[in-house]
């Protein structure tokens, strides 16, 4: 019985003992069956793949890493007439999923009106912060997730 019928018929429980055991007790006859009948063997605990099953592979990458923003002002306090430079800082581009018309879009505002997003490179954008003449107090600015 072959390596492939064999692991077939054992329980898929035992099947990653059974490999181990042909991994350390007779390698070559294993690998040479695993190489010519199948490329790449899954089990619940590993994968083992041929180079011959690697050599068609598409490496690709995978990003488990939530992309955040940091919002920051050139100022901390402003007077009537007076405007705030507004800096988005992404972690990861943004491309054209972010925007800001001056009226809608991705930013919560209030005590003031924000500019036209613009530019600045892939990860950063600007935009000018105005308070409006009544302001007195705190102004607000959000990003919509």
């Amino acid at each position: 019985m072959t390596y492939q019928r064999t692991l077939e018929h054992t329980p898929t429980e035992e099947c990653w003992r059974l490999v181990r055991r042909w991994m350390e007790s007779e390698p070559l006859p294993f690998y040479s069956e695993l190489h010519r009948e199948r490329p790449s063997l899954k089990l619940p605990v590993l994968v083992l793949a041929s180079r011959s099953a690697l050599s068609t592979a598409r490496p690709f990458t995978v990003d488990t890493l939530a992309p955040s923003l940091a919002i920051s002002s050139d100022k901390t306090a402003l007077l009537t007439g007076e405007t705030a430079t507004i800096t988005f800082a992404f972690s990861e581009d943004s491309g054209t999923s972010f925007s800001w018309d001056r009226v809608a879009g991705d930013v919560i505002i209030s005590g003031g009106t924000l500019s036209t997003i613009s530019g600045g490179d892939a990860l950063n954008r600007i935009a000018t912060f105005t308070p409006t003449t009544t302001s007195q107090g705190t102004a607000f600015l959000s990003v919509l997730a």
